[in-house]
């Protein structure tokens, strides 16, 4: 059966039939054998949809209970019937977030009569919230504008494009390394796909930290002739510090009542609060080295300091949830 056209960025349209389906009638023993047969063409291998003679859904074996189970058993038997699915017209939005929100891997689209046309896996899941932050990973990256609307009145275009330019340049190569960052993670996503949900805000917070940090830095040193930097330094690592407990505290706590587990909710505290402190640590310092070097700190150091505070933010948060979650979640 072949998916039907739908509107883009509609369920439908994101929707596989390449996986895994099977009848009610049939034993575990056959389906593992087709199962070894396709996996080859499989676009997800964690579980096999059960449908009747009509392609009506009917219940969900996981792969493990295929392997583990009596080769004699009946998939109806051993099936779930306790599905979760969206309809073909959903925005494919919605489909992602009820799969962060279910906790499952891939979200089956189903008629309104239940007949099945297909599956948003984990992989298009992770595409499709890719998708919906691409600009706010650019803005993040360093894509954005640096001058104020006066400075732009006043300045010929050479000497604006001089400027800015290179800066913009190198946050939107940037931004390219901090995708393949993510995309070096990708098998610890496809495990824990609910990771995919808060990266854009542990990015978001981390860079919002950075951005405060920095302008009220540049700021001290042009209007305080008296400004030590070193106590300055140590105040504002403090304050971060204080700052980071406060955001890393409140992060757990929200996930920790959205989703009830302690395990996710202390990973995401930790990783949070870790690249809270590097987001401040890389923002003063961005800061020092820049106006050391006689360069611009107010054009320079945003991009540059955003975009290394992207990869490093990637990296900590990713392995934090690398080293705890295979633990907490046991």
């Amino acid at each position: 059966m072949e998916i039907e056209q739908h509107e883009k960025e509609s369920a439908a349209s994101r929707a596989s039939r390449a996986v895994m389906t099977a009848k009610p009638e049939e034993t575990l023993g056959e389906i593992e054998g087709r199962f070894k047969e396709r996996v080859n063409s499989l676009e997800m291998l964690q579980y096999v949809y059960v449908l009747d003679e009509e392609e009506k859904l009917k219940g969900v074996l996981s792969v493990r209970d295929i392997f583990s189970r009596s080769p004699e058993m009946l998939a109806k038997d051993v099936m779930s019937e306790s599905l979760s699915y969206v309809l073909p017209d959903a925005d494919q939005e919605t489909a992602a977030i009820m799969a962060l929100r279910k906790k499952i891997k891939s979200v089956p689209v189903l008629r309104k009569d239940g007949t099945f046309l297909g599956v948003i896996t984990s992989k298009t899941i992770l595409d499709i919230l890719s998708e919906e932050h691409s600009e706010d990973l650019l803005y993040m990256g360093g894509v954005q504008s640096v001058y104020s609307a006066g400075a732009i009145i006043k300045s010929r275009l050479h000497i604006l494009v001089l400027a800015r330019l290179p800066w913009l340049l190198i946050g939107l190569g940037g931004g390219f390394l901090a995708a393949l960052a993510v995309e070096s993670f990708e098998d610890i996503l496809i495990n824990y796909i609910v990771l995919a949900f808060f990266l854009p805000l542990v990015v978001y917070m981390s860079d919002a930290v950075a951005s405060q940090t920095i302008s009220i830095f540049i700021r001290a040193m042009a209007l305080d002739h008296s400004f030590s930097i070193k106590r300055y330094v140590i105040r504002e690592l403090s304050l971060g510090v204080f700052i980071a407990s406060v955001v890393g505290s409140a992060l757990a706590a929200i996930s920790l009542f959205w989703f009830d587990d302690v395990g996710l909710s202390l990973v995401l505290g930790i990783a949070l609060f870790l690249s809270v402190l590097v987001a401040v640590s890389v923002a003063l310092l961005m800061t020092i080295v820049l106006d050391f070097l006689k360069k611009d700190p107010a054009v320079g150091s945003g991009p540059v300091a955003t975009i290394i505070i992207d990869i490093v933010t990637i990296f900590i948060y990713f392995t934090v949830a690398k080293l705890f979650l295979p633990v907490f979640l046991a």
